[in-house]
């Protein structure tokens, strides 16, 4: 939680002092889980930061630790990470990949969820998956597909992703 009220200063360095700390403890505690979000956040810090390599890097492993130990919020998390850094990269195939999985994990309870981000992975994943498509010239589904989530908004009545989704 500390991480998202870093973000937004800017304070990208301490935020890495504290996602590397945390990963050496869930290391020395051989805690999978842990390790798996922290992984997650370090590939969002990456991509937030514009080392896409690592980024890479860091969301592979936390999939492959969510989806060994069937954690879904995990499995949320790692491939909006995954995604959001090949939309980043230009690679809108991929990212439109990895969002349909976000929104196919997302169930009407978990519209709500956060799961530790500091957005909705259900109007976020919306979000990335109708620009990618708009980039490769998809129209017709990226039209459908943002017509689906600003419907989705209306239904849950928050400003600011309704402002995300409608800015493509």
């Amino acid at each position: 939680d500390l991480r998202n009220a870093l973000i937004p200063h800017g304070q990208h360095s301490e935020i890495f002092v504290h996602l590397r700390e945390a990963q050496r403890l869930a290391e020395s505690l051989d805690d999978p889980q842990r390790l798996g979000r922290v992984l997650s956040f370090l590939s969002n810090h990456y991509w937030n930061i514009g080392v896409p390599d690592l980024a890479l890097q860091s969301g592979r492993r936390a999939l492959e630790l969510a989806e060994g130990s069937g954690d879904l919020p995990l499995q949320i998390v790692g491939n909006f990470s995954m995604g959001g850094t090949y939309r980043g990269l230009g690679n809108y195939q991929d990212c439109i990949e990895y969002m349909r999985r976000v929104i196919a994990l997302l169930d009407r309870d978990l519209t709500y969820a956060l799961f530790g981000q500091h957005g909705l992975p259900a109007v976020l994943a919306r979000s990335h998956l109708v620009w990618s498509l708009a980039e490769l010239g998809q129209f017709r589904e990226a039209t459908g597909a943002a017509e689906e989530s600003i419907g989705g908004l209306e239904t849950i009545k928050l400003e600011l992703p309704a402002v995300i989704t409608t800015d493509l």
